[in-house]
């Protein structure tokens, strides 16, 4: 249960490649995966798969090189300005979209430079709001928290078979106008 992550980085491209337009470049800011779980790992390299499918489709899309941080290394503003200043949209794949934005908007550039990531927090909704995150994912938690509770009663209570099929929770864009609704 979950869902297609590298749907889910075709997504943002997607997204991102409208907001900066021809000509534009695209930035990536991911976690170091040598010091992640596999299933973190996984999700985040389908993620940058299917961005880079995406940006590779345009043409006219510059993509820099991506920015790899440490779990620690996220909490250091001067690790960001340069990158901030040679993009003009950046995708984040890690759960960190809003430790990004608040450097976005310290380094004087929130919502100047695209921004795009996952999940929805009431952080996230105020940076949404602010116009410092342009948009942000959502991958429908409450459905795949209701399908796994679903399966694993419906296996207790009856005996029913788990469905071995993949359960692919669908995803959402969430700007500033619809976020309301996913908080």
């Amino acid at each position: 249960m979950g869902c297609d992550y590298r749907i889910a980085g075709r997504l943002a491209a997607d997204m991102l490649c409208k907001l900066i337009g021809k000509g534009g470049r695209a930035g990536l800011i991911t976690s170091d995966a040598s010091s992640l779980p596999s299933a973190t790992t996984f999700q985040m390299q389908q993620k940058i798969t299917g961005f880079r499918e995406v940006i590779a489709e345009q043409g006219n899309i510059e993509m820099a090189l991506p920015l790899k941080l440490k779990h620690e290394e996220y909490d250091h503003p001067d690790r960001f300005g340069e990158y901030f200043r040679q993009v003009d949209g950046i995708y984040v794949t890690s759960a960190k979209l809003h430790v990004i934005a608040r450097h976005l908007e310290e380094a004087g550039l929130g919502g100047t430079v695209a921004l795009i990531g996952h999940d929805m927090t009431e952080d996230i909704y105020q940076d949404l709001d602010r116009g410092t995150v342009t948009a942000t994912i959502c991958q429908d938690p409450v459905n795949q928290g209701y399908l796994a509770v679903k399966t694993l009663f419906n296996l207790t209570a009856s005996g029913e078979k788990v469905n071995l099929r993949e359960n692919i929770s669908k995803l959402e864009l969430v700007t500033r106008e619809n976020a309301r609704y996913y908080i």
